[in-house]
């Protein structure tokens, strides 16, 4: 199995669908994971150990907040206290302008809170850059060795 570079936990197909032709724009050769529920991507991000699965992990986890099974919230606390997943940058997308939700996400851990614009050329490039900075621009120490 290739390393899933970017995870998109996201219950809309569409939305989903306009995130990875947005993230194409700007890196065409991105790997790219979607899972629609908090549940099915708690699951998938804390299946094995460290030995066996840390070289599948994600670069990057695009959230959204509003999902199904396990609220958005929950699962980005669960992601940042567990040894696997606690450094994988999570960016927060979300239609949500509600400050409270803001706060509580920026509390649990997460990088960056986007909020979705409605314009699909403004969604496509601010996807396209949120992509290009964690996976090409930012680094990384020791991020191969996770976890730690």
């Amino acid at each position: 199995m290739e390393q899933v570079e970017v995870l998109l936990i996201e219950d809309s197909e569409y939305d989903a669908e306009l995130t990875f032709k947005a993230m194409k724009i700007k890196m065409p050769s991105v790997h790219y994971q979607h899972l629609r529920d908090g549940q099915e991507a708690l699951d998938f991000l804390h299946q094995g150990d460290a030995t066996t699965y840390s070289s599948k992990l994600p670069l990057l986890i695009l959230l959204d907040l509003d999902i199904p099974k396990v609220p958005g919230l929950h699962v980005l606390e669960q992601l940042k206290r567990h040894p696997l997943t606690k450094r994988i940058p999570v960016v927060v997308l979300t239609i949500s302008k509600d400050l409270e939700k803001m706060r509580a996400a920026y509390q649990a851990g997460a990088n960056s809170y986007v909020i979705k614009p409605v314009s699909f050329v403004k969604f496509s490039l601010i996807i396209a850059e949120i992509v290009h900075y964690w996976l090409s621009v930012n680094d990384y120490p020791d991020y191969d060795k996770l976890p730690g």
